[in-house]
């Protein structure tokens, strides 16, 4: 292990020191709680000075930490679907390829073929060159239009759910055919709990961990439509997109995380759209009945989001702000740790 990652440029660093930095990085940065690499680094440096060692730099810490990330440690960290990224790539396949997909579709193979014709413009009788004939795109738009829509309106046959902001017949679908019977979920709690759509729960007898990633149960196609469609609902639907606003304004919550909490509410509207059978209509966030054009002019009005706030939230302020969070805490620890010696 020493030899795997300590090597090239690296091979400066003394054995033991090399050993504890790859520890430490097992130890915080290879679980699932996926502490970023700020805030290892520091808890790194902080064992470091407990036990008396030379730390490393911050450039090799990180060129190391790089060498430790391997899919399995991806997948530690974010997630088996998040390590899909970093496997290696399959250019042709055979009947020894391994499985690297869970759905149809879900990753595929382009096969473009040359054809044996010739193609010449009829206005300057000039030849574009032979034209390449597209397999899968054509096989998906097929069992797309002839197999997935009869079935969809067969399972479906009201359409109630396409009258949802931001539903279409594709993501309909998929609704329809996952959930299946709606009675089957005795309340909305447990509907949300199946979709995933949750964060995990982290909890003790007298503590509950506040703003925790998404859990990875429920369907992915579901998650993905849901997400997608949230996205568009916010635009279309005032309560949405009221709640949108919310989470972005008063509870500081970035862009993603918002789309979340959306796609939440939205599956809840789905679940009572096929409890009913009926069209949803679109209201206010008081309940009063509004037209399309209406309800746009509202989300304009009341519920649009300033650009300084995206600026204040997007993914390089959230690092800069988590990383000054890590000091402070790791700071905390260390005068913490100075005061436990002090009075012993």
């Amino acid at each position: 292990m020493q030899q795997q990652h300590c090597r090239g440029g690296d091979r400066r660093l003394a054995v033991g020191q090399c050993a504890h930095l790859i520890e430490r990085l097992k130890e915080h940065y290879a679980t699932p709680q996926a502490k970023r690499a700020a805030e290892v680094y520091l808890l790194y440096r902080a064992a470091c000075a407990r036990q008396g060692l030379p730390p490393v730099s911050e450039r090799t810490f990180y060129r190391v930490r790089a060498r430790l990330t391997t899919p399995a440690v991806v997948a530690t960290r974010s997630g088996r679907r998040a390590a899909y990224t970093d496997r290696p790539f399959f250019f042709y396949l055979d009947r020894l390829t391994p499985r690297h997909g869970e759905r149809p579709f879900a990753l595929a193979h382009l096969d473009h073929t040359e054809l044996d014709i010739l193609l010449v413009s009829s206005l300057t009788g000039k030849p574009f060159g032979r034209p390449w004939l597209t397999w899968l795109e054509q096989q998906h738009y097929t069992l797309r239009m002839r197999t997935v829509r009869p079935l969809y309106r067969a399972v479906h046959p009201s359409r109630n759910l396409e009258t949802l902001k931001g539903v279409g017949q594709d993501s309909a679908a998929v609704y329809a055919s996952f959930i299946g019977d709606p009675r089957r979920f005795s309340s909305t709690r447990l509907f949300r709990g199946w979709t995933g759509m949750v964060p995990v729960s982290n909890q003790s007898a007298e503590s509950e961990a506040k703003g925790l990633h998404l859990t990875q149960a429920g369907p992915d196609l579901i998650k993905k439509y849901a997400y997608l469609d949230a996205e568009i609902a916010r635009r279309y639907d005032p309560q949405i997109a009221a709640l949108y606003y919310d989470q972005m304004m008063r509870k500081g919550k970035h862009h993603k995380q918002a789309v979340c909490a959306c796609a939440t509410h939205l599956l809840d509207r789905v679940l009572a759209v096929l409890r009913a059978d009926k069209p949803y209509e679109l209201r206010d966030v008081d309940g009063t009945a509004l037209t399309g054009q209406q309800a746009r002019e509202r989300i304009v009005e009341h519920y649009t989001v300033p650009s300084e706030v995206r600026q204040r939230t997007n993914k390089r302020n959230r690092r800069a702000q988590n990383d000054q969070r890590a000091e402070r805490r790791i700071g905390r620890s260390a005068r913490a740790a100075t005061a436990d010696c002090a009075r012993q």
